[in-house]
């Protein structure tokens, strides 16, 4: 049985960081972004991206599980 891997965990980390810039350079005057994600895996998602967003900028940032 093999295995195909599609990013690695590093490759991952850059992408997230990346949504988390996207997300601060169309909200930058905003106050406070939403970042929501579906229950379970998306909501561990919706963290990452909330994390990285947070060390990048000063908005606000509200993490909701759908």
């Amino acid at each position: 049985m093999s295995s195909n891997i599609i990013l690695t965990n590093q490759e991952i980390e850059h992408k997230i960081k990346r949504i988390a810039y996207q997300i601060y350079e169309t909200f930058v005057d905003e106050e406070e972004v939403v970042i929501a994600g579906i229950a379970s895996n998306g909501f561990v998602f919706a963290e990452k991206v909330a994390s990285a967003l947070s060390s990048i900028s000063t908005l606000k940032v509200s993490i909701c599980e759908v």
